[in-house]
């Protein structure tokens, strides 16, 4: 195997997977009571996420045994939006399975394709 592949799937990880997606706002009926506290304890600032400086995602059950939170997840996707590096934050109701949840302005008009390939990156900030 060519060295410089080697080492590109080393860094970015090797493993994609097709997923399902969807999108939440960070609001109590979305959520709970306390909608900017996410699962992981990190805490949403709404003002940061208006402006685009943070990109969060939550994960079905399923995918959050083999994507823990604070990874960084690339994504695949034909909306330049959704395309690039989410950070796993949060996690889904227990009835889905095989899908990401975007986390988005209450404002965006973004609309998520109904699938994407996501792989994982090999860094964690949490």
């Amino acid at each position: 195997m060519n060295v410089l592949l080697l080492i590109f799937l080393l860094i970015t990880g090797n493993e994609d997977k097709t997923v399902k997606t969807s999108v939440y706002n960070a609001t109590k009926s979305q959520c709970d009571a306390d909608p900017t506290l996410t699962a992981s304890g990190i805490r949403i600032n709404l003002d940061a996420l208006n402006k685009g400086k943070i990109r969060y995602i939550s994960l079905s059950r399923d995918l959050l045994k083999r994507y823990k939170f604070g990874t960084y997840i690339s994504i695949k996707s034909c909306n330049p939006y959704y395309a690039g590096c989410w950070r796993v934050v949060d996690t889904m109701s227990k009835r889905f399975k095989n899908k990401i949840d975007f986390l988005q302005p209450l404002k965006s008009k973004q609309k998520p394709p109904k699938i994407v390939k996501i792989w994982i990156r090999n860094y964690s900030k949490i």
